[in-house]
Protein backbone atom coordinates (compact mmCIF):
# COMPACT_ATOMS: atom_id res chain seq x y z
CA UNK A 1 0.00 0.00 0.00
CA UNK A 2 1.46 3.33 -1.25
CA UNK A 3 0.34 6.84 0.72
CA UNK A 4 1.67 10.17 -0.43
CA UNK A 5 0.64 12.93 2.26
CA UNK A 6 -1.05 15.73 0.51
CA UNK A 7 1.72 17.89 1.92
CA UNK A 8 3.70 19.45 4.97
CA UNK A 9 1.10 19.57 7.67
CA UNK A 10 -0.12 16.32 6.99
CA UNK A 11 2.90 14.87 7.06
CA UNK A 12 4.09 16.35 10.27
CA UNK A 13 0.69 15.45 11.88
CA UNK A 14 1.01 11.69 10.66
CA UNK A 15 4.93 11.77 12.27
CA UNK A 16 3.66 13.14 15.69
CA UNK A 17 3.11 10.29 18.61
CA UNK A 18 1.88 13.30 21.09
CA UNK A 19 -0.71 12.02 23.18
CA UNK A 20 -3.25 14.56 21.26
CA UNK A 21 -2.86 15.62 18.23
CA UNK A 22 -4.91 17.25 15.52
CA UNK A 23 -4.85 18.45 11.87
CA UNK A 24 -6.43 21.47 10.58
CA UNK A 25 -7.26 22.46 6.83
CA UNK A 26 -9.89 23.08 4.17
CA UNK A 27 -12.37 20.95 3.04
CA UNK A 28 -10.78 18.04 0.84
CA UNK A 29 -7.63 18.40 2.06
CA UNK A 30 -7.13 14.91 3.02
CA UNK A 31 -7.23 15.20 6.80
CA UNK A 32 -9.30 12.21 7.29
CA UNK A 33 -7.09 9.80 5.18
CA UNK A 34 -3.70 10.81 7.09
CA UNK A 35 -5.86 10.37 10.28
CA UNK A 36 -6.12 7.09 8.95
CA UNK A 37 -2.61 6.46 7.80
CA UNK A 38 -1.30 7.43 11.07
CA UNK A 39 -3.22 4.45 12.91
CA UNK A 40 -2.03 2.31 10.56
CA UNK A 41 1.55 3.39 10.82
CA UNK A 42 0.77 2.88 14.82
CA UNK A 43 0.05 0.44 14.40
CA UNK A 44 3.16 -1.23 12.51
CA UNK A 45 4.62 0.32 15.17
CA UNK A 46 3.69 -1.74 18.52
CA UNK A 47 5.70 -4.41 20.20
CA UNK A 48 4.65 -7.57 19.64
CA UNK A 49 3.59 -9.56 22.25
CA UNK A 50 3.27 -13.32 21.94
CA UNK A 51 4.00 -12.76 18.01
CA UNK A 52 1.45 -10.11 17.65
CA UNK A 53 1.31 -6.81 17.60
CA UNK A 54 -2.43 -5.60 18.82
CA UNK A 55 -3.95 -2.20 18.39
CA UNK A 56 -7.83 -1.15 19.28
CA UNK A 57 -8.83 2.36 17.32
CA UNK A 58 -11.95 3.95 18.20
CA UNK A 59 -12.91 6.52 15.37
CA UNK A 60 -16.08 8.36 16.09
CA UNK A 61 -18.01 11.40 15.00
CA UNK A 62 -20.80 12.90 15.91
CA UNK A 63 -23.75 11.52 14.33
CA UNK A 64 -24.38 7.75 12.32
CA UNK A 65 -25.37 9.01 9.63
CA UNK A 66 -22.00 11.45 9.28
CA UNK A 67 -19.65 8.31 10.62
CA UNK A 68 -21.32 6.47 7.61
CA UNK A 69 -21.83 8.87 4.62
CA UNK A 70 -18.43 10.41 5.51
CA UNK A 71 -15.52 8.84 7.52
CA UNK A 72 -16.28 5.46 6.63
CA UNK A 73 -16.38 6.09 3.07
CA UNK A 74 -13.39 7.52 3.29
CA UNK A 75 -11.85 4.81 5.24
CA UNK A 76 -13.13 2.50 2.52
CA UNK A 77 -11.37 4.80 -0.17
CA UNK A 78 -8.13 4.13 1.59
CA UNK A 79 -7.79 0.82 2.90
CA UNK A 80 -10.01 -1.12 -0.38
CA UNK A 81 -11.12 -4.69 0.28
CA UNK A 82 -9.28 -5.27 -3.49
CA UNK A 83 -6.46 -4.65 -1.41
CA UNK A 84 -7.15 -7.24 0.78
CA UNK A 85 -8.61 -5.47 4.08
CA UNK A 86 -11.82 -6.13 5.64
CA UNK A 87 -14.48 -3.35 5.13
CA UNK A 88 -16.30 -1.98 8.09
CA UNK A 89 -19.58 -4.37 9.18
CA UNK A 90 -22.29 -1.92 8.58
CA UNK A 91 -24.58 -3.03 11.46
CA UNK A 92 -21.55 -3.31 14.24
CA UNK A 93 -19.26 -0.38 12.73
CA UNK A 94 -16.45 -2.88 13.62
CA UNK A 95 -13.82 -4.29 11.32
CA UNK A 96 -10.92 -7.02 12.61
CA UNK A 97 -7.61 -7.43 10.30
CA UNK A 98 -4.86 -9.47 11.13
CA UNK A 99 -1.80 -10.17 8.65
CA UNK A 100 1.84 -9.81 8.49
CA UNK A 101 3.18 -7.14 6.67
CA UNK A 102 6.32 -7.49 4.38
CA UNK A 103 9.23 -7.93 6.26
CA UNK A 104 7.79 -8.48 9.37
CA UNK A 105 8.27 -11.09 11.47
CA UNK A 106 5.28 -10.99 13.64
CA UNK A 107 1.48 -10.17 12.45
CA UNK A 108 -0.52 -6.86 13.19
CA UNK A 109 -4.10 -7.42 14.94
CA UNK A 110 -6.08 -4.24 14.46
CA UNK A 111 -9.88 -3.81 15.74
CA UNK A 112 -11.63 -1.07 14.11
CA UNK A 113 -14.65 0.14 16.00
CA UNK A 114 -16.76 3.18 14.80
CA UNK A 115 -18.81 5.09 16.82
CA UNK A 116 -21.11 8.03 17.04
CA UNK A 117 -21.37 10.49 19.66
CA UNK A 118 -24.74 11.79 19.29
CA UNK A 119 -26.47 10.01 22.55
CA UNK A 120 -25.80 9.80 25.87
CA UNK A 121 -26.17 6.05 25.60
CA UNK A 122 -23.54 6.33 22.95
CA UNK A 123 -21.70 8.35 25.06
CA UNK A 124 -22.07 6.25 27.74
CA UNK A 125 -19.87 3.12 25.20
CA UNK A 126 -16.51 5.25 25.59
CA UNK A 127 -16.61 4.14 29.62
CA UNK A 128 -16.01 0.68 28.74
CA UNK A 129 -13.62 1.59 26.08
CA UNK A 130 -9.74 0.34 26.05
CA UNK A 131 -8.11 1.86 23.29
CA UNK A 132 -4.68 2.48 21.32
CA UNK A 133 -6.15 5.64 19.62
CA UNK A 134 -9.18 7.13 19.40
CA UNK A 135 -9.95 9.58 16.16
CA UNK A 136 -12.79 12.06 16.18
CA UNK A 137 -13.37 12.77 13.00
CA UNK A 138 -14.66 16.46 12.97
CA UNK A 139 -13.87 17.17 16.79
CA UNK A 140 -14.94 20.63 16.58
CA UNK A 141 -18.61 19.35 17.05
CA UNK A 142 -18.28 17.13 20.00
CA UNK A 143 -19.10 18.00 23.85
CA UNK A 144 -16.25 19.43 25.25
CA UNK A 145 -16.38 17.25 28.44
CA UNK A 146 -16.59 14.41 26.06
CA UNK A 147 -12.73 15.43 25.68
CA UNK A 148 -11.64 14.30 28.80
CA UNK A 149 -13.34 10.79 28.84
CA UNK A 150 -11.78 10.34 24.95
CA UNK A 151 -8.39 10.92 26.15
CA UNK A 152 -9.13 8.85 29.59
CA UNK A 153 -9.22 5.44 27.57
CA UNK A 154 -6.00 5.47 25.80
CA UNK A 155 -3.92 2.81 26.72
CA UNK A 156 -0.93 4.00 24.09
CA UNK A 157 1.86 3.84 24.32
Amino acid sequence: MEFIPPGPVASAYMADRSRISAIVGPYGSGKTYAAFMKLFLIALEQVPTDGVAKSHFVVSRLTRPQLTSTTIKSFHELFKAKDGFEQVESAALKAHWNFTPPGFKHSVDIDWTFLALETEENEDRILGLEATCIFVDEFRLIKPELIGKLVGRLRYP
